[in-house]
């Protein structure tokens, strides 16, 4: 049975408790983000997502939760098979909150919500704590590149043109733009906007035919969303987690835009030793067309989704 009027804050309480899992951890530690809760019991994640709605997400509704708790599972297992585990739901089980483990339901258990099931990954692993403890080499860095390369390569392309056209591509900045502009004096001077604004407009006309042939050369994919740092655990077998399920625009791009992105971060973390750097992108894709002026209208394009998701 499914019951979709809960109180979110009862069921937090509930699974920061050990009591409530079927492994019963010995200690818990509970995060959030602006989206979500985030439970570490010891081996295994479980991720319930808030009842929010923004103008790039909604959450709102039990029916829209469990829709994109599938989609992080499926879309994940694309570059993290054996670390997005399942989704599995969370019970109202005789008037107490409880996660199930998905294979069945007891008579008169209740489905208030869902949640994803993942493996842990070790936190020692990760590449934003390599990268600020210097222990990041060319050997590990060059695992990536080729893991990154093969997912681009395999990556969905079948709405390429819808999100990757060069007026798709101007929409997206254009929204960008105008949800950023309230900020304008907090986050942002000004002077800063108004340089990155026209900046934007004078690249786009200058390069437009430059979007349109990488659109037409195939460059423009499904990839993961949001490549940072801390969504790449350096494991033997490369493990990338965290990509965007709630928007497939946030996925469709340049491939270029992608890797850009993740150098920016890296630079970012003060590590410029790395392969992968914002000035030698085409390290990664030595194809591409004319990527060092691509970059950084492809940075700037993220880094105003990034500053509109954590606003």
């Amino acid at each position: 049975m499914t019951e979709r009027n809960h109180s979110f804050s009862a069921i937090v309480q509930a699974l920061s408790q050990t009591d409530s899992y079927p492994h019963h951890p010995a200690q818990i530690a509970v995060r959030q983000t602006h989206i979500s809760w985030v439970f570490l019991t010891g081996p295994f994640v479980y991720k319930i997502k808030k009842s929010v709605h923004f103008v790039f997400l909604d959450y709102s509704t039990f029916d829209k939760r469990r829709h994109f708790y599938n989609e992080e599972v499926c879309l994940n297992q694309r570059l993290a098979p054996n670390a997005y585990l399942n989704v599995v739901p969370v019970l109202d089980s005789q008037g107490q909150f409880v996660v199930g483990d998905g294979s069945s339901i007891s008579k008169g258990d209740r489905i208030v919500e869902h949640a994803v099931k993942m493996r842990r990954l070790p936190d020692d692993k990760m590449l934003d704590r390599l990268v600020l403890g210097g222990n990041v080499d060319t050997e590990a860095t060059t695992r990536l590149a080729r893991k990154l390369v093969s997912f681009h390569q395999k990556a969905a392309t079948a709405r390429a043109s819808f999100y990757g056209g060069p007026a798709a591509v101007w929409q997206k900045w254009s929204e960008n733009f105008r949800e950023t502009e309230s900020f304008v004096g907090r986050a942002i001077s000004a002077q800063q906007y108004d340089v990155i604004r026209d900046f934007a407009g004078g690249f786009f006309s200058e390069h437009k035919s430059l979007l349109e042939a990488r659109l037409r050369e195939g460059w423009v994919c499904e990839g993961h969303g949001d490549l940072r740092a801390e969504h790449l655990c350096m494991t033997d077998d490369i493990v990338v987690f965290d990509c965007i399920e709630f928007n497939e625009g946030f996925r469709y791009g340049d491939v270029i835009s992608e890797i850009a992105f993740l150098a920016m971060d890296l630079d970012f973390l003060l590590h410029r030793r790395l392969v992968i750097t914002s000035s030698k992108p085409t390290r990664i894709y030595p194809k591409t067309r004319r990527c060092s002026a691509f970059c950084p209208f492809t940075n700037v394009i993220a880094l105003m989704c990034a500053a509109r998701l954590n606003a």
